[in-house]
């Protein structure tokens, strides 16, 4: 009897090691191909060249701010033509400045090869607060038709030199990721309030950098609810870069404000 016993156990031990030793029939990788590493950089300051740019399209020149605008910088666009017509301009604007300024105007001026100005545009950066070493990006729309005769100078033309008090809302488990074939980029995040505030005019900006730095895309998105103290929402943003490339990279920046002075009561 006690024999049986013990060829019994014998036969069960094998048993257990081969199953423990059988590979899974499909194995899954750990980490989608198509993902990349999320990358939330709020100071960044490269050295902007503000002289002739001939390789972008159009040419630009970058023109010196004057007081008490100079401590803000503009990087020379980087442009990409459109089927649609019109070429896409996208660039950055940083604060190298002493204090955080806010609502920041530029100009271009279309000047003829005559250098007779032929026309201009005000456009005012859709992030609202730029603090110190901050970046943000910009965006200028040309039509085809201005291209034959002319090239553009790029200036600040005002700015706000304070700030309101922002909101220091949380992104939390943030993800990007790139589908080359299709040339699509998601961002899926979630949005908390940890503030004691009630947060109004929320505002996600998030930029695509290729793996040289440059530019490549941006999406502004506005959350037009009141996000009370403590709620938390989901976010999840798709974009079209201008530029396909195997790495991509993005760059966040959150804006929110407080509804009141008065935080929200606890319980």
């Amino acid at each position: 009897m006690r024999f049986e016993i013990i060829l019994l156990l014998s036969f069960i031990t094998i048993i257990i090691g081969l199953i423990a030793c059988s590979p899974p029939p499909n194995p899954t990788p750990t980490l989608p191909p198509t993902l990349f590493p999320t990358v939330t950089l709020t100071v960044y300051n490269p050295n902007w060249t503000t002289t002739l740019t001939p390789d972008s399209l159009p040419s630009a020149t970058i023109m010196p701010a004057n007081e008490p605008f100079d401590g803000i910088g503009i990087s020379p666009p980087l442009c990409y033509p459109l089927n649609s017509g019109q070429i896409t301009c996208l660039g950055y604007v940083d604060n190298q400045g002493e204090t955080t300024v806010s609502n920041v105007t530029l100009r271009a001026r279309y000047v003829s090869r005559q250098d007779d100005e032929t026309d201009e545009q005000l456009f005012t950066l859709e992030q609202r607060v730029l603090g110190i070493n901050a970046v943000a990006p910009y965006r200028l729309q040309i039509p085809n038709a201005r291209l034959e005769t002319t090239y553009i100078e790029i200036e600040v033309v005002s700015s706000e030199l304070s700030a309101p008090p922002t909101l220091p809302l949380q992104l939390m488990d943030m993800q990007g990721m790139y589908h080359l074939e299709d040339n699509q980029y998601t961002f899926t995040a979630q949005l908390e309030n940890t503030t004691a505030f009630d947060a109004i005019r929320v505002r996600l900006i998030v930029t695509l950098e290729n793996e040289n730095g440059d530019i490549i895309g941006y999406r502004v998105a506005d959350i037009p609810d009141t996000l009370a103290s403590g709620d938390i929402i989901p976010i999840e943003l798709l974009m079209t870069p201008l530029e396909m490339t195997e790495t991509i990279r993005h760059r966040i920046t959150l804006e929110a404000f407080p509804i009141d002075t008065a935080p929200t009561p606890a319980g």
